[in-house]
């Protein structure tokens, strides 16, 4: 998946029921958002596979870790996530194809299902939803 917790055009949000999660990603899929449209991340495994540090990335990996550190507010949410998954939450992410209709509908799916820190990351800038 790279250094960003969600793809372009991804949503991502925390939901801290594994139960709340199934019944996320069934009606996401029901919705047309399956395959590799929708990704559930738990635990350490969870966390190895975001690699939210970079830290499979090499160099240049490590360096955008550092960078954005600094200056984006993603790293923030990195962290929360790292926090969340290392205590059992579930991460969601869903792709969308950037559109109001889509973010609104997955939006809509994810709060029905007690989704928080919802977060859409479009290409040049993250907007809370």
């Amino acid at each position: 998946m790279g250094l960003s917790a969600v793809p372009q055009n991804g949503i991502g949000a925390l939901i801290d029921d594994k139960s709340d999660a199934d019944g996320a990603v069934r009606v996401l899929r029901d919705a047309g958002y399956y395959g590799g449209g929708v990704s559930v991340f738990i635990g350490q495994e969870g966390l190895n596979r975001l690699d939210l540090k970079g830290e499979t990335h090499g160099v240049v990996g490590r360096v955008k870790h550092v960078v954005e550190s600094f200056f984006t507010e993603e790293r923030k949410f990195h962290d929360a996530i790292e926090s969340a998954l290392k205590e059992g939450t579930c991460y969601l992410t869903v792709q969308t194809d950037g559109s109001d209709e889509q973010k609104n509908a997955v939006q809509s799916i994810l709060k029905a299902h007690n989704a928080h820190e919802i977060r859409f990351f479009g290409s040049w800038a993250t907007e809370h939803l």
